[in-house]
């Protein structure tokens, strides 16, 4: 079921290509993975997502996820939100063949898969945070 894809490799690949954003952005994005992989580790998977969807929005990270791209003027800290959820949905997408972005549909595809996907995602989110905090500077 999963791609050849390892974490760490796509994790790096995801932080080398945020190295392009703007410094704000990518300090934002860099708090955004501590503080993410707590919740999720407290709150869970499905409560981590919805709470980091309710912050850049819905239809925001569709447009990042498929086009790769915002048209829209967003904030730094809602892109650096799109961005932690691009990079979540691009591990389903790539490592668990989980290709949906509307929140609903994706919290229940989680939710039907919870323990497989959750030792999975938390392997990743952990290379991730880790990535983020060794070529990212802090404030």
């Amino acid at each position: 079921m999963t791609h050849s894809t390892n974490d760490d490799e796509l994790a790096l690949e995801v932080i080398n290509s945020l190295m392009k954003e703007r410094d704000d952005v990518k300090r934002r994005f860099r708090a955004r993975t501590r503080d993410m992989f707590s919740m999720a580790y407290f709150s869970g998977l499905k409560y981590m997502l919805a709470f980091v969807y309710s912050k850049a929005g819905e239809a925001v990270i569709k447009t990042l996820f498929q086009k790769g791209a915002i048209e829209e003027k967003i904030n730094d800290d809602e892109r650096a939100y799109a961005l932690y959820a691009v990079a979540v949905l691009r591990y389903l997408k790539e490592a668990e063949t989980i290709d949906v972005v509307e929140l609903d549909a994706l919290l229940r595809r989680i939710e039907s898969e919870e323990p497989l996907i959750s030792a999975k995602l938390f392997t990743y989110l952990n290379w991730l945070k880790i990535f983020a905090e060794a070529k990212i500077e802090a404030e």
